[in-house]
């Protein structure tokens, strides 16, 4: 993550002509994406819109961050560790926004939970502020009342005439 600035765009070039960035084959090369991903934010470079693309896909979830994690330990200095870890918090806390704003989706608790686990990991990996933001806090609250739904849904009659 230290290249200069010619090799880096030597890197990119090379990058680019194996066709990286192409979002069918993500899967086929999300360690190339992810050093890239990782390259441009340590290093403040605008992303391109693929990277943004790969960045917000909703595809990986915890396997992507813990090999992004694996990646990363060790090779970067605290502070640019701390630019990145940042910046994975705000992917996970704008994939809650747009979840919130696209309430009909049928998947949005699936999806909300991966993406609460992750940014609650990435806390908890980095001794990031503690505060949580309100609508980390609000997605939390609707998945515990979610599970505490299906508890109820599996009790039998006895079990409700208890209560």
């Amino acid at each position: 993550f230290e290249f200069g600035e010619s090799c880096w765009n030597a890197f990119e070039k090379i990058l680019n002509s194996l066709d990286i960035y192409n979002p069918d084959t993500y899967y086929q090369n999300w360690t190339y994406l992810q050093i890239s991903l990782v390259y441009h934010i340590a290093n403040d470079k605008e992303l391109t819109e693929s990277l943004k693309k790969f960045a917000y896909s909703n595809d990986f979830g915890n396997y992507w961050f813990r090999s992004l994690l694996a990646i990363i330990k060790n090779k970067l200095n605290e502070e640019k560790m701390d630019v990145v870890y940042r910046y994975l918090q705000d992917v996970q806390l704008d994939k809650l926004k747009e979840l919130e704003d696209n309430k009909q989706d049928t998947s949005v608790e699936d999806r909300a939970a991966d993406i609460v686990r992750v940014y609650d990991e990435i806390k908890a990996t980095r001794k990031l502020p503690k505060d949580e933001p309100e609508i980390v806090t609000r997605f939390k609250l609707l998945l515990h009342d979610g599970e505490n739904i299906k508890e109820i849904m599996y009790l039998n009659e006895a079990d409700l005439l208890k209560f």
